[in-house]
C-alpha cells in the first residue's frame, strides 16, 4: 500500500508515476497504465483545486488495483448533477469525473457536505463476471428453432445503447440482426432502435429490400452499420448480408467469415448490397457481435461445443469488451 499526500502538482505527478509502476508490477495489460495514470491524475488534481489537500492511497487488491482519495473539503452537494456533467476539468488530464468513471472497473463516491469527500475506483487485470452487464431479459425466442446467447452492454458509464439487435423466428427460419449506431449515447441509441424496428416490420422481405429500405428511413445526421442473418433450416443454408463492420462468423464443420459492404445506411452505401449463401450442419454455432468487442477474441479458439451460446456471450464481453464502446453479440445454435 501507497498513501501520497496531495497539496501540489508535484504530489499528482509522485502519484502518477506510483500508480504506473504498481501496475506495471502487478502484471496489467500495458493499455491499463495510461486509464490508470489519467484517473490518478484526475482525482490528485481535483484534491488540489476544490479542498487544498487530502491523500490518495494506492493499494492492490485480489487480481486489482483500488484508489482511494479522501479530502476535507466542502464536500458535493450534488454528486449526481457533478457525474452528469460533460464539461472537462481544466485541469489534471481533462477527463472529469465521468471520465474517471468511464476508465476505470469500478467507481464510488461519498460526500458529506462541510465534512469532505471519498472517491473509491478500482481496475481489475480480468473483470469478475459481476461487473459484465448482461441484457436481463433479452428479446430472443424461446424453445423454438435455435437456442440464444446475448450480452448487450453501452459505453461504460453510460445510460443508452447504441447496439441494436433483433431476432425472430418464422417459416422454419432463424433471422437475427446486429445493428450499431455511430458514435455512443442517445443519440446512437435512437437510429439503431429506428433500424430494429424497421427489420421487425420487415422481417420476410430479402436483405437487399431491408437494408435499402433502413438507408432511406434512417436519412440524416446519424446512421447505422447492420448484419443480417437468416438460417434456413429446411434447406440448410446461410443467408448472409450487411454494410459496415459487424462481424459475421460460423465455427463449425465448414467455419466462415461474411465480409460486408462498406458503407453505413443512412449515408452512404453501394447501390446493390451482396448476398452470399453458405452451407449449414447441425452443430454450427453462428455469431455476430459489434466493434464494440475486439478483434481479440477468436472464438475458434474456444471449445466451443461444450458451451452454450449464453456462456459463449459472456466469456466475449468479459474478456474482449470494451469499456469505451457499446458492446453487443449474439450467439446462435440450434436446439
Amino acid at each position: 500500500m501507497v498513501i501520497i499526500p496531495v497539496r501540489t502538482e508535484t504530489d499528482v505527478f509522485k502519484a502518477r508515476r506510483a500508480g504506473r509502476e504498481m501496475a506495471r508490477e502487478m502484471g496489467f495489460h500495458s493499455r491499463d497504465y495510461s486509464s490508470i495514470e489519467i484517473a490518478i491524475s484526475e482525482l490528485a488534481t481535483n484534491i488540489i483545486r476544490h479542498a487544498s489537500e487530502g491523500t490518495i492511497r494506492l493499494e492492490t487488491i485480489e487480481d486489482g488495483l483500488e484508489i482511494i482519495i479522501q479530502d476535507k473539503g466542502s464536500g458535493i452537494e450534488d454528486v449526481d448533477a457533478v457525474l452528469r456533467e460533460t464539461k472537462k476539468s481544466n485541469k489534471g488530464l481533462g477527463v472529469g469525473l465521468r471520465g474517471v468513471q468511464r476508465l476505470m472497473d469500478q467507481f464510488e463516491i461519498h460526500s458529506e457536505k462541510g465534512v469532505g469527500l471519498t472517491i473509491t475506483v478500482r481496475k481489475w487485470k480480468q473483470k469478475p463476471p459481476g461487473l459484465i452487464r448482461p441484457k436481463l431479459n433479452p428479446h430472443v425466442p424461446r424453445g423454438g428453432l435455435l437456442k440464444y446467447g446475448v450480452v448487450s452492454t453501452p459505453y461504460y458509464g453510460l445510460e443508452f445503447n447504441g447496439d441494436a439487435y433483433v431476432v425472430m423466428e418464422f417459416d422454419n427460419t432463424a433471422l437475427i440482426a446486429l445493428i450499431d449506431g455511430l458514435g455512443h449515447g442517445e443519440a446512437a441509441y435512437l437510429p439503431a432502435q429506428k433500424a430494429a424496428e424497421y427489420v421487425r416490420k420487415n422481417h420476410k422481405s430479402d436483405f437487399n429490400a431491408i437494408l435499402r429500405g433502413c438507408h432511406k428511413e434512417l436519412r440524416g445526421p446519424r446512421g447505422v452499420v447492420m448484419g443480417l442473418v437468416a438460417l434456413d433450416l429446411k434447406k440448410s443454408k446461410f443467408v448472409c448480408a450487411g454494410i459496415g463492420n459487424i462481424m459475421i462468423r460460423v465455427i463449425g464443420r465448414q467455419p466462415f467469415r461474411f465480409i460486408s459492404n462498406a458503407g453505413i445506411l443512412g449515408h452512404n452505401i453501394c447501390i446493390t448490397p451482396h448476398v452470399t449463401e453458405f452451407p449449414y450442419s447441425r452443430g454450427d454455432t453462428l455469431i455476430l457481435n459489434t466493434d464494440g468487442i475486439s478483434k481479440r477474441f477468436e472464438p475458434e479458439q474456444l471449445d466451443i461445443a461444450e458451451l452454450a451460446p449464453q456462456e459463449i456471450a459472456e466469456i466475449a464481453v468479459r474478456e474482449y469488451g470494451k469499456d469505451s464502446d457499446d458492446a453487443t453479440i449474439v450467439v446462435a445454435r440450434e436446439l
